[in-house]
């Protein structure tokens, strides 16, 4: 009886114990998980500064090369607007040769000197991806239209509009690396006629975010 008594006593002192322990240790844990992780990036009320270099996509009897530069500030998070510079240098292409050599013709060709213009923007994605499993990267998408002036070696100063998509990798607390596929539409002046133009092209640069860091206001 004695035995059983002091097995009961025993349990009461214990068990008591292992279970407060374990509720301080569930409490330590919990209070460290966030139910709200904060953006490991933010762009709002930051200037950004992206030169870049580009290439048509769809070259005809020339290839353009292009760089240039963007500035733009960033209103919110997913909105944003600025202007762009790009001078073209031109390549002629296989087609052009074989033209001008197969059948002695020299067609008009239109060829890009430079072009300006200003854009609005909107980031509809957010998203986070690891990178061959060593770390997360954050990136976004977005969407952008605008327009301006083309100069090409045919006319002076053509109108000009342009639509496309982004992605952007932010790497530590200002650069991103920025990739974009634009659709450029204008009306080039021929002998025969003015004719519709339409030039897919590619670009990437490094953006430059200021000012360099950023305080998030949600985070604790």
């Amino acid at each position: 009886m004695n035995i059983r008594r002091l097995a009961l006593t025993v349990a009461l002192l214990v068990f008591p114990s292992v279970a407060l322990s374990q509720t301080v240790y569930e409490e330590e844990y919990y209070k460290n998980i966030k139910v709200f992780q904060p953006k490991p990036f933010l762009e709002s009320n930051r200037l950004e500064l992206l030169p870049f270099a580009s290439v048509t996509l769809n070259p005809n009897m020339m290839q353009h090369f292009g760089f240039g530069g963007f500035l733009g500030w960033h209103f919110t998070e997913s909105f944003f607007a600025g202007v762009q510079f790009t001078q073209f240098k031109s390549v002629a292409t296989g087609t052009k040769e074989d033209v001008e050599g197969s059948f002695g013709l020299f067609p008009e060709r239109s060829e890009f000197a430079y072009s300006g213009t200003g854009r609005v923007s909107w980031t509809p994605i957010f998203a986070k991806s690891s990178l061959f499993g060593w770390t997360i990267m954050s990136w976004n998408a977005y969407i952008f239209a605008g327009g301006g002036v083309m100069k090409t070696k045919l006319s002076d100063m053509l109108p000009m509009g342009e639509v496309g998509l982004g992605l952007r990798f932010f790497m530590g607390s200002a650069l991103a690396l920025t990739f974009e596929v634009s659709d450029s539409m204008y009306m080039e002046e021929f002998r025969e006629g003015s004719k519709f133009m339409q030039t897919v092209m590619l670009r990437g640069g490094l953006s430059v975010y200021f000012p360099f860091t950023f305080a998030d206001r949600f985070e604790q």
